[in-house]
């Protein structure tokens, strides 16, 4: 429609175990893009400026996991945007350590598609 343009939101949620009695997670906004291609190259720009996640020396002090990431934002670039506003897609999802043990820690990065209101 008129004065409508569909965006994307690039934001990576993360998730840590401290403990048996602390979890932490957060939810941040790494961009907004009126262009598929462009927010998938900031996925990747992301990714390449993280690529450490999950072997941190600060981490990998208290754990002898490697870290288990699925990349899939080639594959999401080439399939083109979601189909519906709303539509959320991931682009990485990475996990190390032991399902809700000490130090259990994940990240995904994934877009949201929005309308923007001209």
């Amino acid at each position: 429609k008129k004065g409508e343009r569909e965006v994307y939101v690039l934001r990576v949620a993360t998730f840590l175990v401290v403990d048996s009695s602390e979890q932490m997670e957060e939810t941040t906004v790494e961009g907004l893009y009126a262009s598929w291609d462009k927010c998938c190259e900031a996925a990747e720009e992301y990714m390449e400026e993280n690529e450490d996640w999950g072997r941190e020396l600060w981490y990998t002090l208290y754990t002898e996991y490697e870290p288990e990431i699925i990349y899939m934002v080639g594959a999401e670039k080439a399939a083109g945007p979601p189909l519906n506003i709303g539509d959320k897609v991931t682009l990485v999802d990475a996990t190390v350590g032991e399902q809700y043990e000490r130090d259990y820690r994940t990240m995904r990065v994934f877009v949201e598609s929005h309308t923007l209101y001209e």
